[in-house]
């Protein structure tokens, strides 16, 4: 698509929800408690249906740690500040306890079977932003070449924390993510490092929606294959690694002129370090009780976010805000909203 007729869908989408606010306003319920913290009621869950502005946002994916292994560690002294700056949601689950399953549904709203009958041709959440003409890119640190297939196996990228690569537009052929004839608007490229990013964040063609996962040794999960260069690092230096990437990558993006522009970062975990099914969504979320902190340039100060849910309602959230379909799972309330969070 060229980039007259994004601008020309985005214009579309802006007027549709121009629109939709003259009868969604009445709808919107939002109640706040004492202390600074944050509750959701009623139609509150809507909220990102009153803006006519695409937002910015950005969703980063950690590893394999609970909530108490970040939100009161020591170890994580920069998450721990923008959980207290920002909002952290506090009731907050994946929905299974295992990777690859996790990232598909946060993409899909369902792990299509896994791991059976791969690739799946599933519409996915970038699908629908590519028909809504709102561009977007996957940043993966260390991902050798653009949508690139098959596994490095250096300890740095994997392939499993990709959800890209396990539907069929996964490559560089005609119509597929990473086409040369796409590739200006959307698609799953290497991360660059800190500096190219913030520079094309700021650049007038940068996507709406970014996705960005560091490799294995930032990202907390760590690795044991030979030569990997966090091999036999501990869980306590792998959580103050993680930490310290975050705050070498995301601090910039905070005081970029691509956040300013309606922007939101949505910081989660895949799935927690043990299985946990209690404290959410009738049970079916066993993925663990994880971190999920929402940083916004309207909602600094604005504390902790009480609603639970899981993987699905971080998927809702999204597509919320950029008013396209509520894919699968993600339209079960039974799953939450992280749209109150947003601010």
């Amino acid at each position: 698509m060229t980039e007259t007729g994004h601008h020309r869908l985005r214009h579309t989408w802006s007027l549709h929800r121009a629109l939709s606010v003259i009868g969604l306003s009445a709808l919107i319920v939002l109640g706040l408690v004492g202390g600074g913290r944050l509750n959701v009621v009623g139609a509150a869950a809507r909220l990102s249906k009153a803006t006519t502005t695409v937002p910015h946002i950005m969703l980063i994916v950690e590893e394999n740690r609970s909530y108490s292994d970040i939100i009161g560690s020591p170890y994580a002294p920069y998450i721990n500040s923008l959980a207290t700056t920002y909002v952290s949601a506090t009731n907050w689950y994946a929905v299974q306890h295992t990777s690859e399953d996790d990232y598909v549904d946060l993409l899909s709203g369902s792990n299509q079977g896994i791991p059976v009958a791969k690739p799946y041709a599933a519409s996915t959440l970038v699908d629908e932003l590519h028909t809504a003409g709102i561009p977007w890119k996957s940043y993966m640190e260390n991902l050798p070449s653009d949508c690139m297939k098959g596994t490095v196996a250096n300890g740095l990228y994997d392939v499993f924390h990709n959800a890209f690569h396990y539907f069929t537009r996964y490559g560089t052929s005609t119509g597929h993510w990473c086409n040369t004839a796409n590739l200006s608007t959307e698609g799953v490229v290497p991360y660059p490092g800190s500096s190219a990013f913030i520079t094309a964040l700021d650049a007038g063609n940068a996507p709406d929606f970014v996705t960005l996962t560091p490799n294995d040794c930032n990202e907390m999960h760590g690795d044991s294959k030979t030569g990997s260069t966090c091999l036999g690092v501990t869980q306590r230096q792998l959580i103050s690694a993680g930490d310290s990437w975050l705050s070498a990558n995301v601090g910039p993006v905070i005081q970029s002129s691509w956040f300013k522009q309606n922007g939101i970062i949505i910081i989660t975990w895949d799935e927690g370090a043990s299985p946990d099914k209690t404290g959410c969504c009738g049970g079916v979320a066993v993925g663990g009780h994880v971190p999920t902190i929402v940083i916004t340039s309207t909602n600094q100060g604005r504390g902790q976010f009480t609603g639970t849910g899981d993987t699905y309602g971080i998927l809702r959230a999204i597509e919320e805000a950029y008013g396209v379909t509520l894919l699968l799972n993600s339209a079960n309330t039974v799953n939450g909203d992280l749209t109150g969070a947003f601010g």
